[in-house]
């Protein structure tokens, strides 16, 4: 495999430290579901969070693989900023805005690196991001819609939100 440039190196670390924050971000609602004794909704988050440490572990792996640079940015721990959930079901909706939101900003940011590697002439990082984390973001994102969409439905009925926070453990 050809040595991949320093740019695309760094352009892919960042994506890296991002998907770094993705996972942290998952971590924090994933606690935050733990604390509120949501064993369910937790577990979602639990798998959000393991997807995006595989994102950042493939990522850096490609760059070594490539004989590249990984390049790390400082940890920013993300805060999570919503009332307690079972005191305003209102708090689901927002925890689950900002799930999708994570997702798009992830799409927007893996949009540009294809951009990067196309230009760059580097198709086989453009074949990964394409083809292999693309994909699947877009799955992500409608996933991430659905979850949102439930949570607008079952806002107003604390019992169906525990049914959804049941189901999810099955």
């Amino acid at each position: 495999m050809a040595n991949i440039s320093e740019s695309m190196a760094l352009a892919l670390s960042l994506q890296a430290n991002h998907e770094k924050h993705n996972e942290l971000i998952y971590n924090t609602i994933e606690t935050y579901f733990n604390e509120q004794n949501l064993s369910g909704f937790a577990k979602l988050m639990s798998d959000q969070k393991n997807g995006e440490k595989v994102h950042n572990e493939l990522l850096q792996t490609y760059i070594c693989d490539r004989s590249g640079k990984v390049t790390f940015e400082p940890i920013v721990y993300p805060k999570l900023e919503v009332d307690y959930l079972l005191g305003n079901p209102e708090s689901l909706i927002e925890i689950f805005k900002l799930v999708l939101e994570t997702e798009q900003i992830t799409t927007s940011k893996l949009t540009e690196l294809a951009k990067i590697a196309f230009a760059e002439s580097d198709f086989q990082t453009f074949d990964l991001i394409v083809n292999q984390m693309l994909k699947e973001q877009i799955e992500e994102e409608n996933l991430s819609e659905t979850w949102l969409q439930k949570a607008l439905m079952l806002s107003d009925c604390m019992p169906s939100i525990m049914l959804w926070n049941e189901s999810l453990l099955q």
